[in-house]
């Protein structure tokens, strides 16, 4: 110090360094100061200059990490393939149609306060982004232009800001349910405890175990982070079906409509509404769960590139011919910013259709054989007679449950009706209230129901044409052969004929050709046990029962043809255990009709665009899919089919015959079989099944009313409709001469 007591002995060099000179600190204190204020400022001078560089250099470096743009490939759906009928009406198509799609957190209400800062942050400059004031103006200004969206997406689009805020809300609820299921998530992983630390008893391990345990607990005043879910970056849906004008209208204009998108979509509809619906089929969206369950059972992949929410065939011609129908996606690249919103679009890969498919459905005829159907399940109300009172019903019979009745072209196995009711209205099942969808589902009757390929009952006497068949095949019997029906088999209280029930006699002597024109049971049940129950069930597999007909249609019944000869009586006229389906019916009635090919019905006929374009007609024209698919049935000669042939023909044509009041027609000769199949519980059913024109086979037909009653009074009246619907459209031309298939005669 320099007040110090100085002793008179002390010299001034004391002190002196190295270099010569001493260190006197308190002598020079601004020395002093300045070293002090160096050692402090030296390192802020460091510090402010990083911190220069890093806002004036580098801070587009640092900034392009949050404002970097991300590529993702998107696809593009595809139009699926139409389905036509004969004639070229339109059954199903996909219809492209614009939706508007709009950024989630321009949905969401309130609004996400950290996407309005980010907002904020870019639209002021850097040097106003402390002033508060300034920040609140924009922040309001954000929100008035917000709210401004929707009530100009509203003028625009003419729907009501009522209804859209219905929708964003839909959409909100929807995301914010899977946040929270996120979030619950992951508050129960956090809660469970963490393992225990292995007890040590070295002073090391006691604090390497301090050390891991403190390092591994969470600071308790730290606020969870948030989760940000790819919902919430996403696009979704607000108005539908916009036009092309309003899309220009929305593109010129894209500072009204921020974040809005316009997108392609399509929409399946089927313009026939219920008429044809069993066959048509539909398709619903493939939804998350049903995807999953698709990849498990194709573990190589799906060759049909199906992603959730892409429209899948559910039943019909929509599900069994979708490797034709279904498309190619196309794609296209977006360019995305950190909040998911699209900067740029570009598509790479266009879109490919796919293949029509054209039915040989008769549509005129599928009308007609409905309206048939419906009237017989469901009868008009009676007139009304001169003095006001309601005429008496024609049959006292009940109305039949439901019916189906089909026609086949014997030589290609075609089908020009596929009528089964009751039907459903496909866009009021698909695009109706739930009520509507209810109603539809919850029917009794069961209208979702396809009964042509599915629904099985015993065939009654319409399967006495196979057991004549196999009597006749079997070599035991001829066609001319008599046999005198007492109208029992063995016991006057088993085994009858419909007379013996009623009026106590039989059917008295009678050939082949009347027991099948009068229907006697007797004369089966007897020509049966003669060749024995195999070869029956022999006969009638080699006919296709008691399996698939191979028909283009999902998932078809077999029926069921008992495998061991039991009550093989019982199946010789059409009942015991035997069930069959109409199809069954009407192929069998076509192979007798042809000369013995077993056919395979089809509702396809073609697949492939139907426009032919001049620069390559070969290329674009309709190719065949589906060629007839025959077998010629074993073991059976043209003159034991010629036989049956007759038998069938005087069922109408005969007097006494069960056809011939309720089925002949003098324009035309029908030949065919009734059937009144015994059902539990209830009446019969009603069956009639043949082929017209009776000389010269062209197509087989069948129809059948569950528990409608008599086949001859109540099947055999519409057969005759039908035919006489087919005369008027000329599907049957009697002038035409039509060689007969296989006929040797």
């Amino acid at each position: 110090m320099l007040n110090r007591a100085v002793s008179s002995l002390h010299h001034d060099d004391e002190g002196t360094g190295l270099l010569g000179f001493a260190w006197q600190v308190d002598r020079y204190p601004l020395v002093r100061l300045a070293l002090l204020f160096a050692v402090i400022v030296c390192p802020l001078v460091v510090v402010g200059w990083r911190v220069g560089r890093l806002q004036m250099e580098l801070a587009g470096v640092y900034a392009s990490e949050f404002s970097r743009l991300t590529e993702q490939l998107e696809e593009i759906p595809c139009l699926a393939g139409r389905i036509l009928t004969a004639d070229g009406q339109i059954a199903a198509e996909d219809v492209p149609s614009l939706e508007v799609h709009v950024h989630y957190r321009w949905i969401e209400e309130p609004p996400d306060p950290r996407w309005v800062k980010q907002k904020i942050i870019a639209r002021i400059p850097r040097a106003e982004r402390r002033k508060p004031e300034r920040i609140q103006t924009e922040i309001e200004r954000f929100l008035a232009e917000r709210a401004a969206l929707w009530q100009q997406l509203s003028d625009a689009t003419g729907v009501p800001v009522s209804e859209l805020q219905t929708r964003r809300a839909a959409h909100q609820r929807r995301v914010e349910s899977m946040k929270k299921k996120v979030e619950r998530t992951r508050a129960l992983a956090a809660q469970e405890p963490l393992p225990p630390v292995a007890p040590t008893s070295t002073w090391l391990g006691f604090a390497q175990n301090l050390f891991v345990e403190w390092v591994a607990q969470a600071p308790e005043a730290k606020a969870p982070e948030q989760i940000v879910l790819k919902e919430e970056l996403s696009y979704y849906p607000v108005v539908s079906e916009i036009t092309p004008e309003l899309r220009g209208k929305l593109k010129q204009h894209p500072e009204l409509y921020p974040n809005l998108r316009i997108v392609d979509v399509t929409h399946r509809t089927y313009p026939l509404g219920s008429l044809g619906s069993h066959v048509v089929g539909f398709r619903k969206p493939l939804t998350q769960e049903e995807w999953v369950a698709r990849q498990s059972h194709l573990p190589q992949g799906d060759p049909l590139g199906y992603q959730p929410g892409d429209r899948i065939g559910q039943t019909g011609i929509e599900l069994f011919h979708e490797r034709h129908l279904r498309g190619v996606r196309g794609q296209r690249k977006l360019l995305l910013n950190s909040q998911g919103e699209i900067v740029e679009e570009r598509e790479i890969r266009a879109a490919r259709p796919g293949q029509d498919v054209e039915l040989t459905l008769n549509l005129e005829l599928q009308r007609q054989a409905e309206q048939l159907l419906q009237d017989a399940v469901h009868p008009p109300s009676p007139k009304t007679t001169n003095a006001g009172q309601p005429e008496a019903a024609p049959t006292t019979v009940a109305p039949a449950r439901s019916g189906c009745i089909a026609v086949m072209d014997v030589r290609t196995g075609e089908l020009l009706v596929a009528a089964s009711w009751p039907t459903f209205d496909i866009n009021v099942y698909l695009n109706g209230t739930p009520d509507e969808r209810h109603a539809i589902e919850a029917d009794p009757k069961f209208p979702l129901y396809p009964r042509l390929h599915k629904m099985t009952l015993p065939p009654g006497s319409v399967f006495k044409a196979l057991t004549a068949t196999a009597m006749l095949q079997g070599g035991k019997r001829q066609a001319h052969d008599p046999f005198d029906c007492q109208g029992y088999l063995d016991h006057p209280n088993k085994r009858r004929c419909l007379p013996f029930v009623h009026q106590g006699v039989g059917h008295g002597p009678v050939d082949m050709t009347l027991a099948m024109a009068q229907s006697c049971n007797v004369y089966f049940f007897n020509g049966a046990r003669e060749i024995g129950g195999r070869r029956l069930l022999d006969s009638a597999a080699q006919f296709g029962f008691g399996q698939p007909t191979g028909v283009d249609l999902p998932i078809e019944s077999a029926g069921n043809l008992p495998a061991m000869p039991c009550d093989f009586l019982g199946v010789a006229i059409g009942q015991a255990a035997l069930t069959v389906t109409p199809l069954q019916i009407v192929r069998m009635m076509g192979a007798i009709a042809n000369g013995g090919e077993l056919l395979t019905p089809r509702l396809a006929r073609r697949s492939g665009s139907t426009v032919v374009s001049e620069e390559s007609p070969a290329e674009s024209a309709s190719t065949l899919l589906l060629a007839p698919q025959t077998r010629s049935i074993p073991g059976v000669s043209s003159q034991t089919l010629a036989a049956v042939r007759q038998g069938l023909e005087q069922v109408v044509a005969h007097p006494r015959g069960t056809g011939y009041k309720t089925v002949r027609m003098p324009e035309v000769a029908i030949a065919g079989k009734t059937g009144t199949a015994e059902a539990r519980g209830g009446q019969d059913h009603a069956w009639f099944a043949g082929y017209v024109p009776a000389d010269h086979p062209r197509y087989a037909l069948v129809v059948v009313l569950e528990r409608g009653g008599s086949g001859g009074r109540m099947a055999g009246p519409l057969a005759k409709k039908l035919v006489q619907a087919m005369l008027k459209e000329g599907v049957i031309d009697q002038a035409q001469t039509v060689t007969q298939v296989g006929h040797e005669e």
